[in-house]
């Protein structure tokens, strides 16, 4: 066999190569990416809006409303929030037909509302709409009055109009009832308490009933509240290294009346060796006066221990206190059992392999002369 087919034999493949190195680096991608710890989806505020721009024949009617529940940590950042919607339509003045209630929770909270803007158009069309926002703060937040945006450019000669409160305030919390009911006749109602509160942590926007009811002889009737709870967050509590410093005690020992033990050295021994329990530091330790009677020793080598062993009054057993424990402060997360660092250091190893292999591949190469 020549020398050129032997070299052509041991020589690897060019296309066996790169299916290696791609194979090398797949695995080096998963290794540093795959493994990493994964970040938390957080999903987008939410902005509900129905009854914009229908019912806009004569004669015809809506009635829709929107209640919204957020709960809020200001801490974390993180909020759900459930809206329940209803919305009914068909002749004015009479029984419509509606969907709902329906009510959705949501994995943010609730931040717009848009509801019955540029509808009940027509000649003698009639709008009743509603809004409700009740927002659950957890944590620090200030409280301010919600600010409204209200019946500006609305009512036409003949307008019975009743707006509370009649202002214009750019940037509102509230925009309700503007350039509406003003072709004349009918009545315009809109309403926001003056209870509704609004904050920064959690700023809330709610448009309705504006360039509504426009036709003559129109019928409308709005109202926005929005309510806002705060919540104290939760007090951590605070390790405390005194509070085990202090060893507690059953009971101090005390001794019998009438002692009986002997007062051989095997005797007292047992007696101190074995301490049932630690006294308190608050408690002095009181011993009875030992009886006049003489007690008879008991004899060496007779194997009889005495019924009942008491330590000796005048030789106070020295007690080693209680070290004190660090309370845990529930900081401490169960082991997964997987080294995330150095399986990633792993992968990163890996890739850079990888690269370095794809480049001697590349790398052009001589020609073989057979001499």
């Amino acid at each position: 066999m020549s020398a050129i087919t032997l070299h052509a034999l041991l020589r690897p493949r060019p296309r066996a190569r790169l299916l290696l190195q791609a194979v090398l680096f797949a695995v080096a991608v998963v290794l540093a990416c795959g493994l990493m710890p994964a970040g938390t989806a957080v999903a987008a505020p939410v902005t509900v809006a129905q009854c914009n721009g229908i019912s806009n024949v004569g004669g015809q009617g809506i009635d829709c409303s929107v209640t919204v529940v957020n709960t809020y940590d200001v801490a974390t950042g993180l909020g759900s929030s459930t809206v329940t919607v209803q919305a009914c339509t068909g002749a004015a003045n009479a029984a419509n037909t509606c969907t709902g209630p329906t009510t959705t929770s949501y994995a943010d909270v609730t931040t717009t509302v848009e509801q019955c803007n540029g509808s009940a158009n027509g000649g003698g069309g009639t709008g009743t709409c509603a809004v409700s926002v009740t927002n659950n703060i957890t944590g620090g937040a200030t409280l301010a009055a919600a600010t409204v945006n209200q019946c500006v450019g609305s009512g036409g000669a003949g307008t019975a109009t009743s707006c509370s409160p009649l202002q214009s305030t750019s940037g509102a919390t509230v925009t309700q009832c503007n350039g509406s009911v003003d072709g004349g006749g009918g009545a315009l109602t809109c309403t926001v308490p003056s209870a509704s509160t609004q904050t920064a942590s959690l700023p809330v926007r709610v448009a309705q009933c504006n360039g509504s009811g426009r036709g003559g002889g129109a019928f409308l009737t709005c109202r926005t509240s929005i309510t806002t709870n705060l919540i104290a967050a939760p007090v951590q509590p605070t390790p405390s290294a005194s509070a085990s410093a202090s060893p507690a005690a059953s009971a101090s020992p005390t001794a019998s009346a009438s002692p009986s033990a002997s007062t051989s050295p095997t005797a007292a021994a047992s007696a101190s060796s074995s301490p049932s329990a630690a006294p308190s530091p608050s408690t002095s330790p009181s011993a009875a006066a030992p009886s006049a009677a003489p007690v008879a020793p008991v004899g060496p080598g007779t194997g009889v221990l005495p019924d009942t062993l008491t330590p000796d009054a005048g030789t106070p057993i020295a007690e080693t206190p209680l070290k004190p424990t660090r309370p845990s402060t529930g900081t401490d997360l169960p082991t997964t059992g997987t080294d995330v660092e150095m399986l990633t250091l792993l992968g990163m190893l890996t890739t850079a392999g990888g690269v370095v292999l794809m480049l001697v591949a590349r790398r052009p190469r001589g020609r073989h002369v057979l001499r």
